[in-house]
């Protein structure tokens, strides 16, 4: 797969400006030991309930960041949307991440990173489709009642942090047993950030080698219909923020 096929824009977090849990807490869910992940791995491909299932099932669509260098809101709100069908919404609000990066950076096309995103979706929520049109920069839509109203409805969400160049947190949120939670993995050498749905492993004994597979944001064009698998030391995210729960908010 052509791993530079379409626009990118992650920021690397500076460390020393935004340290670890300035935002949010650690995760908190088990950290299970690598002994265990081939079984847990496995009883999630018998009984479909990564994250990865979750998405594909419910038919979350792979997102559009167009031109735009806002990776790093796009793979943010695809867990969010993963949440959101995971806690049994269905179909899962037609959110637009476009307005909310947009809203965040003034309009402006410029990159960010995994906490800036959620940062600005607590901040602004996500306007859906309907009332926000595709790549629109129009700023008056920003103050519509309607726009305000959308927003208002999704921006409820639980976040937890993992350690930085962290792995088996990562590893531990998408393969948990009880409640696996996707997580927005961003990678320095790509320097892009993606949805993260699923922990994988290929090989045996000594020779078990460990990947995660994501969501992109380059259409279903890029990939395998938008969906690509990491690596090794790439598999290692630069940042990562799991998605832990959303809450619906009703209609007046």
């Amino acid at each position: 797969m052509d791993w530079n096929a379409g626009e990118r824009g992650y920021e690397l977090r500076d460390w020393e400006s935004y340290p670890e849990y300035c935002a949010y807490p650690q995760y908190t869910g088990k950290i299970y030991p690598r002994k265990d992940w081939v079984e847990l791995i496995e009883l999630q491909k018998k009984n479909m309930t990564s994250p990865l299932h979750v998405h594909k099932y419910n038919k979350v669509p792979v997102l559009n960041q167009g031109k735009y260098g806002y990776c790093w809101m796009y793979g943010t709100v695809a867990c969010i949307l993963n949440r959101y069908a995971a806690q049994g919404i269905d179909p899962v609000p037609n959110l637009n991440a476009h307005a909310t990066a947009a809203m965040g950076k003034g309009y402006r096309n410029q990159g960010g990173f995994g906490i800036e995103a959620t940062k600005y979706v607590e901040k602004y929520g996500i306007p859906t489709f309907d009332v926000w049109p595709e790549f629109s920069n129009f700023k008056p839509l920003q103050q519509e009642k309607k726009v305000k109203q959308s927003c208002a409805k999704h921006k409820i969400v639980t976040f937890e942090e993992t350690p930085r160049n962290s792995f088996d947190e990562v590893m531990s949120a998408l393969i948990d047993p009880i409640d696996p939670s996707p997580c927005t993995l961003a990678f320095n050498w790509w320097r892009h950030l993606v949805g993260g749905l699923r922990g994988k492993y290929r090989g045996t004994g000594r020779n078990i080698e460990w990947g995660l597979s994501f969501v992109n944001s380059w259409k279903e064009s890029w990939g395998s219909k938008g969906y690509g698998t990491v690596w090794n030391d790439k598999a290692k995210p630069f940042e990562a923020i799991v998605v832990r729960s959303v809450k619906a908010v009703k209609e007046n």
